[in-house]
């Protein structure tokens, strides 16, 4: 047979470390996992929670948690404590999704009450990575209630990016709700949030409704994800308002 190690150390050059061990995760979901997070703990402590960050990466590839669920405990707690903190959110926000047990979505919809709106915007971040049927209802039920713009603005965004239509209404009366604002307004987040759902008719009354101020941001985010069709309509309704995307 010929020596595997050329294509593994080639393998090691293009990938990170964690999309390694998650694949082997993968392979092996009963010895591996349990090997990494046994290593992360002989090393505590772990000041910054990378190590409980890199556990986290590396469990992305084994589809069922459960038997594992106590253990991840830890990196659930550090990874969502990473995520809240502005400096290290970018870092800590991409492992929430690979945690996907019963414990890391209490711990979600918990936070997206907190006081603190950088905890409730990790939140959203984190709900963002699950599946539709399990981020919806936290998320839209959140919307109306959420203080805060920029929160508003991430639901927004999650909502499209879930790519389930039942989204429409709750974007739609979000919009309804800031008509008329006199703070930020996310009219780019709704737009391509209706524009990736599909949701065509919504995004023309959308669009019909915006000041003129506002109809640029707004294709702006929306152009990438309208059909063809589409796009020109949008343009040439934009163009009879002076505004020109090039």
């Amino acid at each position: 047979d010929p020596d595997p190690h050329p294509s593994i150390d080639r393998l090691l050059r293009r990938l990170s470390a964690e999309e390694v061990l998650s694949v082997a995760s993968a392979l092996d979901p009963r010895r591996i996992p349990a090997l990494i997070l046994d290593r992360v703990a002989a090393e505590e402590p772990d000041i910054f929670a990378m190590n409980w960050r890199t556990a986290a990466l590396c469990m992305d590839g084994v589809t069922d948690l459960r038997e594992l669920e106590t253990r991840l405990v830890p990196a659930t707690d550090a990874v969502l404590a990473g995520a809240a903190e502005w400096w290290s959110r970018s870092r800590f926000t991409p492992a929430i999704g690979s945690l996907r047990t019963g414990y890391m979505l209490t711990r979600l919809r918990e936070n997206l009450e907190d006081e603190d709106g950088y905890v409730r915007w990790s939140a959203v971040l984190g709900l963002a990575s699950m599946d539709a049927a399990t981020a919806l209802p936290p998320l839209t039920a959140r919307l109306p209630v959420e203080p805060w713009s920029a929160v508003q603005s991430a639901i927004v965004s999650a909502l499209g990016k879930l790519r389930d239509r039942s989204a429409v209404g709750a974007l739609m009366a979000h919009h309804r709700r800031r008509e008329g604002a006199t703070t930020h307004t996310d009219y780019r987040e709704i737009g391509e949030s209706l524009a990736r759902l599909g949701a065509e008719e919504q995004l023309r009354q959308f669009l019909g409704a915006l000041p003129d101020e506002s109809a640029a941001d707004t294709v702006i985010g929306a152009l990438p994800f309208v059909g063809s069709s589409l796009a020109d309509e949008i343009l040439e309704v934009l163009t009879e308002h002076g505004t020109t995307i090039t």
